[in-house]
This record gives structure tokens, C-alpha cells and sequence, in this order.
């Protein structure tokens, strides 16, 4: 009968629990069936176990829903009946520790790891299986020796084939130029390697061209998921929650992008830590570092900060004429027939990779030099001339849309070198710039704000030929100077923070230019950092920074 005891485990139940309770025999079966209890290397380590199954083994965090489950169902075999809660929250505490100070430290992954010189992918199969690639091609393996561990929401990747090509994957997306299908194939490559720095694919394009679905098919290229695109965080906390989640971060129908999540952007491409405090603590905090490959998508750029833009891949997709179009069913039909020999094929360009990286020699190193060395490495010395003009024109599309750096080139147009305070270039710049656009919120309402500004935009600047340097002048007063000038008028080293001793260089005192206004009108840029359209409704989401005062425990 359903729910009665079982009579065989009758005689096994009086026997192991006698003299013990019910944690302990908890405790016993999972030594008895556990392969290896260990924990990550971290300084708060997670505690996990590795569980023999039949053909392969499973990493699953003690703790999980899964292990407890897993746990429950042992009890049952052989016990005949259900563990109560309490005791199973002690055997877990008692698991936890084991874990932590008997076992191994051990890292795991994501999707993606890199063992002995090799690049594993999990397929995320019932199996367990991943597929090898190194420097002389890939292979699917059973046991992989990375300790792949699989979030909730995760799905397969078919089984790749051989013989097929990267390039049957372009009739897919609605890639236009051949430089732009290079981006987009430099793009896989480097979401399928363990490390980054991971630049950021940007889609853009008018309604109909086919955005959304692009990103869909290219993270079912890398990290397949039950949710392939979502949409914008509201906090950082929900940026983090997805990466610690999913190997590719995917936003869908960004109508801008607020500072602090392009900021947060920039570190998960090219690296750095998250920290908040942690739930009902004062003083710990949750620390979270990693790097993800990310693709957005939008009607406009959403990343529009110089930074951040620096770390793109833009796309702009054209429209797609109504005799060309095919209904997404079809759509997905053609893709999943056609996947494992593309999968194939990318495979083959990662094993290339491999092959050729300690070989490439690039003539200059861009900002994300190794992601250009990975891809060049793939792709052929070609794609550095691709990736430099993607870089340029998207650093030149920011700064005409950005209000202060057309104001400071007009400067520069007028006086090729210019040297005053802070407070004297914004006078200056405010009497250059139409008085609606004063009003504006991107518009620099104090000196210091304006210094801070210009910090952010001087990389840009100097891509285009303007120099600002932040230096101290010769007299004693030493006070605090921003010079300006055209790229043939040299200022040498443009660190954010020069040196105490650097001077004026024998610069004379130079005329300031009189109230000159300059034509730079409103541009689709300017609305972007100021309201965020959700695309659902006729009201709009204002994005803002994180103010929670609890953090769970990621």
C-alpha cells in the first residue's frame, strides 16, 4: 500500500537506528554513498559532494534541493520510512562540515573550465558528458576531470558533429557584412573560452531586424538556458544573481543603460569583484568575482559610455524586407537540424585557437589585447583591422552624441592648445553650449562634476585626436590646471593623475575665446540617460542604483 513502511528495510531500521538517532544514520548513509565530500577554495568555502551514479559522476552543493532530496530517498531505501526535518537539518550541518574540514578544496565550473592546457563545455546531458578541445581538435569525453556544477534553468547542448562549418550558422542572423559576421564569429570564440576579458555584443537596429532572435540563437550556440534573453536588471544584486547562474549574461530590448549598470558591465567583462553586505549581518560581507560573456539588444546603443563602448562589439542589423522574412517556428526548425555540425564547426575554430595562440603577434595591443589575441589567433591577422574600425566608429557615434565632449572638441577647433582651472573651462563650455542644453541632466552642473566628467571621456577624446591632461602649474599657488589640445600639440603622458611636477611647459597665458554658441542639438543619446522605456506599457522604469539594506547569500 502507498505510504506504508517497506518490510524489507523493517529489520535494517532496527538495527542502525538503535543507540543512534536519526541524523546519525542520515550521516552513515551518506558516507556509505557519497563518492568524495570536498569544498571550493574560496575563503568562505561551499561545501559539495560528488555522487556516483550509474555510468558517471554528479557534483551537487550540499545543501542543494537536489542532494537533499538525494538524501531523503537513501533514508526511505533503507530505513523504510521518511526522515523528519530537524534531523535532516542536522545531517546536513553535520555533511557541511565534513566537507569543509576533512575534504579536498576543489574549484568548479560553469559550462566552461580549462584543465591541463585543454578547454572543456559541459553539454549538460543526463550523461554528464563535456566535449575536450585542445590544440589538435576535440573529442567527447565521459569523465571529464573539471567539476561541472549545473544551476536550476540550464539546458543541453546536442552532441556535435564533424565535418560542418561555423559559417552555415550566418544564414541564422541577419548579418549583413562581412566584418560584421567576423565580429559576431570572434564573439562565440570568446564565450566558449574559460577566460576573459569577454567583450560586449551590442545589437541595435529598428523594430523587425531580427534582434531578439539573433540573441537567442547565439546563446543556444554557447549556454543554453530555459530563459535565453531577459530583460534589464533593476540592481546590481539581479546582475550578479545571473551571472552566478548562467555562463552568458543576455538582455533583451535595452532602451539605454543607467551608470551604475554599465559600470557594473565593464567588471563582468573584463573582471572584477561585487560586495554587499551580507542578510542579517553588520559586518560581513558577500564577495562575488567573475567575468561572463554578455549580448544586449536595443532600437538604440545602449551602452553609451565611453568605457563601456570601449568594450564592444556594436552591430547594427538592417531591416528585413517582408518577402525575406520566415516564422520563428520555421526558423528554430532549420536551426536545430542544423546545430551539431555548427557546433561542430565552432568547435574546430576553439581547437584553432589553441593551435595558433602562442604564435599571433599583433602589431599594437587594443584594450581588450587578449580577447584580440584569442581572436586573431581563430580567425586570422585580418580581425585586428576589423575590430580597430568597430572600436573607432563606436568610440566616434558616443562622443557625438555626448553633449560636454562636443562642446570640448569645438574648443579645441578654436584654440589648438587651451590651459585654465576646472571652474574657468566650464564657464567657458557653458557659454558654448545652447542654454537648453544647460538644462539638461547630462550637462555638467559644477566644476568638479565637469573634471570628473572629462576623466571619463578622455580615452575617447584622445582616439580622436584630443588630448586632456590634469596637471600643476609652475607657481606657488600649485594650483590644480586642465589642459586641452589637438593631438599635434603633445602633452605627453596622459595619465588620469600626472605627476606634482609637471608644469606648464612654457605655455603664455592664452586668450580665452569669447561666448561662441555651438549648433549641437538633441540627439537620441541625450533622452537615453534619462528614462528607460519598459516596451510593455505607456509608463517608463527610472533604473536605480541598489539601496537594499539586506543581501542573501548568492
Amino acid at each position: 500500500m502507498q505510504g506504508e513502511a517497506n518490510p524489507a528495510a523493517s529489520d535494517r531500521h532496527a538495527g542502525r537506528t538503535e543507540g543512534g538517532s536519526v541524523a546519525s544514520v542520515l550521516v552513515a548513509l551518506a558516507r556509505e554513498h557519497v563518492r568524495e565530500f570536498w569544498h571550493t577554495p574560496e575563503a568562505e568555502p561551499k561545501p559539495y559532494a560528488t555522487i556516483a551514479c550509474c555510468t558517471h559522476h554528479e557534483h551537487w552543493p550540499i545543501g542543494s534541493r537536489s542532494f537533499k532530496q538525494w538524501l531523503r530517498k537513501q533514508y526511505w531505501d533503507s530505513e523504510g520510512k521518511a526522515a523528519n526535518s530537524q534531523s535532516m537539518t542536522d545531517a546536513i550541518e553535520m555533511l557541511t562540515g565534513m566537507a569543509i574540514f576533512e575534504g579536498n578544496a576543489c574549484s568548479v565550473a560553469l559550462r566552461v573550465a580549462e584543465h591541463g592546457g585543454a578547454i572543456f563545455v559541459d553539454l549538460c546531458d543526463d550523461e554528464w558528458r563535456a566535449v575536450r578541445i585542445s590544440a589538435s581538435g576535440w573529442e567527447v569525453v565521459t569523465h571529464p576531470p573539471v567539476r561541472f556544477i549545473r544551476r536550476r534553468g540550464m539546458e543541453r547542448l546536442p552532441c556535435p558533429q564533424r565535418g560542418g562549418h561555423i559559417d552555415e550558422f550566418r544564414c541564422f542572423l541577419n548579418v549583413d557584412t562581412d566584418s560584421d559576421w567576423m565580429l559576431v564569429k570572434a564573439w562565440l570564440v570568446a564565450a566558449l573560452s574559460p577566460r576573459g576579458p569577454f567583450p560586449l555584443l551590442q545589437l541595435s537596429g529598428e523594430q523587425g531586424t531580427g534582434k531578439s532572435s539573433a540573441c537567442r540563437l547565439l546563446r543556444t550556440l554557447v549556454d543554453p538556458s530555459q530563459s535565453l534573453i531577459r530583460a534589464a536588471p533593476r540592481e546590481e544584486r539581479d546582475l550578479l544573481i545571473a551571472a552566478n547562474n548562467s555562463w552568458v549574461i543576455a538582455f533583451d530590448n535595452l532602451s539605454g543603460m543607467p551608470g551604475w549598470l554599465s559600470d557594473a558591465m565593464c567588471r563582468l567583462a573584463t573582471g572584477g569583484g561585487f560586495a554587499a553586505r551580507q542578510l542579517y549581518t553588520d559586518d560581513e560581507e558577500v564577495i562575488f568575482s567573475c567575468q561572463r560573456p554578455a549580448v544586449i539588444n536595443g532600437i538604440g546603443e545602449a551602452a553609451s559610455r565611453p568605457d563601456l563602448v570601449d568594450r564592444c562589439l556594436v552591430i547594427t542589423l538592417a531591416p528585413i524586407p517582408e518577402s525575406e522574412r520566415t516564422t520563428e517556428t520555421e526558423l528554430w526548425r532549420r536551426f536545430r537540424q542544423a546545430q551539431p555540425r555548427i557546433q561542430g564547426g565552432l568547435l574546430d575554430l576553439l581547437a584553432k585557437a589553441l593551435a595558433r595562440r602562442d604564435t599571433v603577434q599583433l602589431p599594437h595591443l587594443p584594450r581588450m589585447a587578449d580577447f584580440a589575441v584569442w581572436s586573431t589567433a581563430a580567425l586570422g591577422e585580418e580581425f585586428l583591422s576589423v575590430y580597430d574600425a568597430n572600436r573607432e566608429s563606436a568610440v566616434e557615434d558616443v562622443l557625438e552624441g555626448d553633449i560636454l565632449a562636443g562642446a570640448v572638441r569645438e574648443l579645441v577647433t578654436r584654440n589648438e592648445v587651451w590651459s585654465g582651472t576646472a571652474s574657468e573651462l566650464h564657464d567657458i563650455l557653458s557659454g558654448m553650449v545652447p542654454e537648453n542644453m544647460l538644462r539638461r541632466r547630462e550637462w555638467p552642473k559644477s566644476a568638479n562634476v565637469l573634471s570628473g566628467r572629462l576623466r571619463r571621456l578622455a580615452p575617447a577624446l584622445r582616439r580622436v585626436g584630443v588630448q586632456v591632461q590634469w596637471e600643476r602649474d609652475s607657481t606657488t599657488s600649485r594650483t590644480r590646471m586642465i589642459r586641452i589640445a589637438t593631438s599635434q600639440k603633445s602633452v605627453g603622458n596622459l595619465s588620469s593623475e600626472p605627476s606634482e611636477s609637471s608644469g606648464a611647459d612654457g605655455i603664455a597665458s592664452i586668450e580665452r575665446p569669447t561666448s561662441v554658441q555651438v549648433n549641437i542639438g538633441p540627439s537620441e543619446a541625450e533622452a537615453r540617460f534619462v528614462e528607460i522605456a519598459d516596451g510593455t506599457d505607456d509608463s517608463d522604469d527610472l533604473f536605480v542604483a541598489p539601496q537594499s539594506d539586506h543581501w542573501e547569500e548568492i
